[in-house]
């Protein structure tokens, strides 16, 4: 993702910024800007974005040739990091001067750290958003499961091998659509801790358009089936040439095996050229944290937040003028 910024301030943008709801038909337009930005987090994803723009109110805008989403979180609006193939400092303070005059903080979020900064404007610094780090596996690890380190996910899927009878096929989401509908509507019932738990509702939103809409999103739909029934889905995306990006996964909690089983056979079916599979962020969820890290992460995709430096504070061990891209 290009950030070679030469100086916050250089530039006088307007703050007229001309937003847009995210639209089935936007998808190949926006698409060449996300895969213009060359980081891998996982928001920089068409499908992602359309999926859960309830959720962020997300809209987006195209600066100086490159791709901006805005979206909101506590009250505030805020901004992600520009992509495309402009002028991307420019494209920064635009965004920045539209959110001093909206009263929101001064902030872009969702700064890729690979391949990183190369020098932040001045005035601002990038800071760790540990949070939103993506954690990216090797595919064949996966699916292979091997050694001591793998035993215990081997242990939950001989479980699973040995009560009941099950298999992981890539289903097609249009035949199949009212039935993982009906899945994933019984699976929030049973987390669901009211009825109005707003969070989940939006969460089970997001999942219904990404079923709703799989062909269109050219997402990639996957079925757990226990005994004749669905006890488990996920929801990918070939983000780049050699990664797939999995937007959901949902399983049984009271199935010994079925989170395991889903996780392993979706990347067993994964084409070979899949070399790493991105499983997202814990958003700071100690039991997401420990699980995801349960599977051994070939790489964290380390995640920041632009801000105003404080001081000239920047990066722990680097100033506020540059960043390396293998902090």
């Amino acid at each position: 993702m290009n950030l070679a910024f030469m100086g916050h301030g250089a530039a006088s943008p307007s703050t007229r910024i001309e937003f847009h709801d995210f639209k089935l038909d936007d998808r190949l337009f926006l698409e060449k800007f996300f895969k213009a930005g060359g980081g891998r987090l996982c928001e920089y994803s068409f499908a992602v974005q359309y999926c859960w723009q309830s959720y962020n109110k997300s809209v987006w805008a195209i600066l100086n040739d490159t791709l901006v989403i805005r979206f909101e979180t506590g009250g505030q609006f805020r901004f992600t990091c520009p992509v495309g193939f402009g002028d991307s400092r420019r494209a920064v303070d635009s965004c920045l001067e539209w959110l001093a005059n909206a009263g929101s903080p001064p902030a872009i979020d969702y700064v890729p750290d690979s391949p990183g900064c190369n020098r932040v404007p001045d005035g601002l610094a990038a800071l760790p958003d540990p949070d939103n780090n993506d954690y990216i596996y090797l595919r064949a690890d996966l699916a292979e499961l091997p050694g001591k380190r793998f035993a215990h996910k081997r242990n939950h899927i001989s479980a699973l091998s040995r009560d009941h009878q099950w298999r992981v096929v890539r289903l097609n989401a249009d035949d199949r659509r009212h039935e993982l509908l009906d899945y994933v509507h019984k699976w929030a019932l049973d987390r669901a801790d009211d009825a109005g738990d707003r969070d989940l509702q939006l969460e089970l939103d997001a999942v219904r358009r990404a079923i709703e809409f799989a062909v269109p999103l050219g997402l990639d739909v996957f079925g757990l089936d226990v005994d004749g029934a669905i006890a488990g889905m996920a929801i990918c995306d070939r983000t780049h040439s050699d990664m797939a990006t999995v937007h959901f996964e949902k399983a049984d909690a009271a199935v010994r095996g079925a989170y395991q089983a889903i996780c392993s056979g979706v990347a067993s079916l994964m084409p070979p050229d899949v070399v790493y599979m991105n499983r997202e962020q814990d958003m700071g969820v100690e039991g997401l944290r420990k699980t995801k890290s349960s599977w051994h992460p070939v790489l964290i995709e380390k995640c920041r937040i632009l801000r105003p430096a404080v001081d000239g504070a920047g990066v722990a061990g680097h100033d506020a003028g540059a960043i390396d891209a293998d902090v």
